[in-house]
């Protein structure tokens, strides 16, 4: 497995409870690189439903580590309420070692491109959003992925 080009990581409280909230989302290429190295059975289909920001009318459905119990499943539904209020969480990530709240793919090469660019603890800082991500995987390429991780497991 290849080394992380950004290895920076913080296991401070504010940055542990994004991992216990809400696993970040991979990038097409980057989820089709976790398949084929075995981790697919351990990922989740998440998406993001019709955005006029993000220009999709259907949702776009994209790839993620799977919260725990949801591992080669689909992302839990939310309410309307709760996705307007921002109480809705998906759930512990799978990769998150509780022990000593480190990611366990962190230097492994495979660990998605919101879960390295985003710190809780980092002020001010612009993550890589949902939109942004979407748009890569509203391509063939994303849905291209999408088929492979289903045929995976």
């Amino acid at each position: 497995m290849k080394k992380e080009e950004n290895s920076c990581s913080c296991s401070c409280q504010k940055c542990v409870r994004l991992c216990i909230c809400n696993p970040g989302w991979f990038t097409p290429k980057e989820a089709q690189a976790a398949i084929r190295a075995g981790l697919g059975n351990r990922l989740m289909c998440d998406w993001l439903e019709p955005s006029s920001e993000a220009g999709n009318e259907e949702r776009v459905y994209v790839l993620a580590p799977a919260a725990i119990h949801r591992e080669g499943r689909m992302a839990p539904e939310f309410s309307f309420q709760s996705r307007i209020l921002g109480t809705a969480r998906k759930g512990r990530c799978t990769f998150l070692v509780l022990e000593n709240a480190k990611c366990a793919i962190h230097d492994s090469g495979f660990k998605p491109l919101q879960c390295r660019e985003a710190f809780g603890c980092w002020e001010n800082k612009k993550w890589p959003d949902n939109f942004a991500i979407a748009r890569l995987w509203n391509t063939e390429q994303g849905r291209s992925v999408c088929k492979e991780w289903r045929a995976s497991l």
